[in-house]
């Protein structure tokens, strides 16, 4: 079972002009792959199945990594 960290994560809400949490969970490189768009809680990481993880890197919404 390979394991990966995912992060939550902030993401700019263009509807509220702020910056909110994520309903989804990501990898670093998925992350930083929305450049100027999302900034990681680095606090957060947490190793997780990687069948969790889709291939750009994120996780379904609403995803909790500590549910059993």
């Amino acid at each position: 079972m390979t394991k990966v960290t995912v992060y939550q994560y902030l993401v700019v809400d263009s509807y509220r002009i702020e910056r909110r949490k994520s309903g989804r969970w990501g990898t670093r490189e998925g992350i930083e792959s929305l450049k100027d768009f999302a900034e990681i809680l680095e606090s957060t990481a947490i190793e997780v199945d990687a069948s969790a993880v889709d291939s750009s890197g994120f996780t379904q919404l609403d995803f909790n990594p500590t549910a059993g």
